[in-house]
């Protein structure tokens, strides 16, 4: 394969903002291909195999996800990206604890996090909990997709709430469909099965 001898900054650049692009789009091919022509310009950025592991993980991929995140930590660490990628997965898998102490390394008050935060606490059984990062979320100055998303599942929680003696299933049921409903497939899935075993 072709290894620069030196970086590209510009195509590295340009390769970048154009697979967030794609990946804000829904377009996870192109996506994953601008990744490789980033990585092609700069074989030493972790920021391409962190890209890949978060597109990997929206198209239901963890095993890749993850395999592109240990390569990431391998050539540097994670950054505060890479975390929250790791935190999907850990959540994914069931390692609810591995995710907590991801979730506290961050401490930024980032969207994402916050959202990952709420989804975290529901799934450890701590409903206030994650009424109380979701009211943060709400509350955030950045308007975002996460943002967004926190004030549907406000809604959510409202609606389980005018139901008296609700199971905490009913409340991990509609809380799946939501984010099914919003293509948070990652995190659909430990919920609903959460909901059944409960």
């Amino acid at each position: 394969p072709f290894i620069p001898t030196t970086v590209d900054k510009t195509e590295y650049g340009t390769a970048i903002a154009a697979a967030k692009t794609a990946f804000d789009n829904g377009d996870f091919k192109n996506a994953l291909g601008s990744y490789v022509i980033a990585y092609e310009a700069n074989p030493k950025a972790t920021e391409p195999f962190i890209g890949i592991a978060r597109t990997y993980m929206k198209i239901g991929k963890p095993d890749l996800a993850e395999q592109n995140l240990i390569i990431a930590q391998k050539k540097g660490g994670l950054n505060e990206d890479g975390k929250i990628v790791l935190i999907r997965l850990h959540m994914a898998s069931k390692n609810y604890q591995q995710a907590r102490e991801v979730l506290q390394s961050l401490g930024s008050g980032a969207n994402e996090a916050l959202f990952l935060a709420s989804i975290h606490s529901l799934l450890v059984g701590d409903i206030e909990k994650a009424q109380t990062n979701l009211a943060n979320l709400v509350a955030s100055a950045t308007d975002d997709e996460y943002r967004q998303l926190g004030q549907e599942l406000t809604h959510t929680f409202e609606v389980y709430n005018t139901f008296a003696d609700s199971p905490r299933s009913y409340l991990l049921t509609l809380v799946g469909e939501t984010l099914i409903d919003n293509s948070e497939f990652d995190l659909s899935r430990p919920l609903l099965f959460e909901a059944i075993a409960g």
